[in-house]
């Protein structure tokens, strides 16, 4: 079974389009914030155990959104 931070890491790496990310450095300070947020957030709309779904009323802090397009992948069509 998974834990709750992998499926974090797994949506991270969806979220940015890089498969690459491990959980250590940055990501794991994006990690750390995004487990406090769905802890505390009053606004969570829908949770799912199996693959890890959460559904928000009000979207994720721009503080965690900032954090994320450092590294997200550049997609060329």
């Amino acid at each position: 079974m998974t834990s709750k931070r992998e499926n974090l890491l797994d949506w991270v790496k969806q979220y940015t389009g890089n498969d690459g990310l491990t959980d250590s450095g940055g990501i794991s300070i994006i990690l750390d914030r995004l487990e406090k947020h769905e802890e505390s957030d009053p606004t969570i709309a829908q949770k799912s155990v199996s693959r890890y779904s959460v559904t928000y009323k009000k979207g994720l802090p721009t503080d965690i959104l900032d954090m994320l397009k450092a590294y997200k992948r550049v997609r060329f069509f």
